[in-house]
């Protein structure tokens, strides 16, 4: 079976969408002989695969990059379908040329097609964007991601809340759950318990859906005491609003105890989850959130939203909350008063949890049946 993967970006700047894709491609490489995986990504760069893998990069035209496009992509999709023989084709993404040339390709050929949209049609989302904004994506939405669309595509939601979502924008398309996953075995637990720093970390885009202003202004109000401090680690995606971020702290004059340390990558990232007291994710609106299940295969325990879909997430140590203020003040307080044992307690349980509930060993199955399924039930013109 030949499985073609697009999305937009494959490269370590996509963070959480490159780490699920990335994962659930070596998962399928590594665990089934019989799957062949071809990589089709816009741009230069790419994220190390496992030596199965074939990745194709499309560079864009200068003139498309905004919307991701490239003289060559149509043709180059065309030609990879073709020379791999693809069974099936696997979009990952909504909004970029990548997803709807594939689309048009899945359609072309009458290939068996899923499209996994990795949270962004969520209610917030949309409720985000500036008018203008809004009905340019109405209208990419209805008038070309809709008409690109086949009998023979599915959609991946990844919790029941984007499951709801999308039965109400996109009713009379099949969808399937399948959560996302992560590889316990990857991480080596190492951390001395007198090593833990009284910190909290915040480990993402630093973007409006991921409530970082709330975080600041939560970690403020909770008034604890000097030796805490909030580590604020990502790409800066929205100057705008990193600015606005930063004269916060500033004006708070919490400078020396909310530090910004930009975008963190390999053994440093994982060394900062590890000696880290509590990671925080305060998102309006995530699908489980990677680095959720990252902290905690490292013992970690979180701090997240009702809105990842994590529902289960109390059970594992972890706390979930509404993203307002108050909420995430009152987590802030309860997490920093822990004592040491509690705090251990709660990241073996983390681990525990996403061990048994979220690990790749679960989960593959999932994937490896879907993909037979359609792959046996297609009609492809090839």
């Amino acid at each position: 079976m030949n499985i073609l993967f697009v999305t937009e970006d494959h490269s370590i700047r996509n963070y959480g969408i490159t780490s699920v894709v990335s994962q659930l491609i070596d998962q399928l490489s590594i665990n089934y002989q019989d799957v062949n995986v071809i990589i089709l990504s816009m741009g230069s760069e790419t994220v190390k695969q496992n030596a199965r893998v074939k990745i194709v990069l499309v560079p864009h035209s200068k003139l498309g990059r905004f919307w991701g496009w490239s003289k060559n992509l149509s043709k180059t999709i065309k030609q990879t379908i073709e020379k791999e023989k693809i069974d099936i084709i696997h979009i990952h993404g909504l909004w970029m040329a990548a997803q709807w040339a594939a689309l048009n390709s899945a359609k072309k050929y009458n290939l068996p097609c899923i499209v996994s949209p990795h949270g962004m049609l969520e209610k917030w989302m949309w409720n985000y964007q500036k008018q203008f904004q809004k009905i340019k994506k109405e209208i990419y939405f209805n008038r070309i991601f809709k008409p690109a669309l086949s009998t023979e595509t599915i959609f991946h939601v990844i919790t029941p809340i984007e499951l709801e979502s999308l039965n109400r924008q996109l009713p009379g398309y099949h969808k399937i759950t399948i959560p996302n996953a992560v590889d316990p075995s990857s991480c080596q637990f190492n951390i001395e318990p007198y090593k833990l720093e009284k910190q909290f970390l915040f480990l993402g885009r630093i973007h409006p859906v991921k409530a970082v202003d709330l975080l600041i202004d939560a970690f403020i109000q909770a008034n604890l005491g000097s030796e805490w401090k909030l580590i604020i680690a990502g790409p800066e995606y929205i100057p705008y609003y990193v600015e606005e971020l930063k004269s916060k702290v500033l004006s708070s004059g919490m400078e020396n105890r909310i530090i910004f340390t930009g975008a963190v990558y390999g053994e440093y990232k994982f060394n900062l989850i590890q000696q880290t007291w509590a990671l925080i994710t305060p998102s309006h609106s995530e699908v489980m959130g990677m680095v959720n299940f990252e902290a905690a295969i490292q013992q970690v325990p979180s701090i997240t939203t009702h809105e990842t879909g994590l529902w289960d997430w109390e059970e594992g140590g972890g706390l979930l909350i509404h993203p307002n203020i108050d909420e995430l003040t009152a987590a802030l307080k309860i997490a920093a008063e822990w004592s040491i044992k509690e705090r251990i307690d709660r990241g073996r349980r983390s681990f525990d949890l996403v061990a048994e509930k979220y690990s790749w060993q679960s989960v593959i199955p999932k994937w490896a049946t879907l993909y037979s399924s359609l792959v046996e039930n297609s009609n492809k013109i090839m």
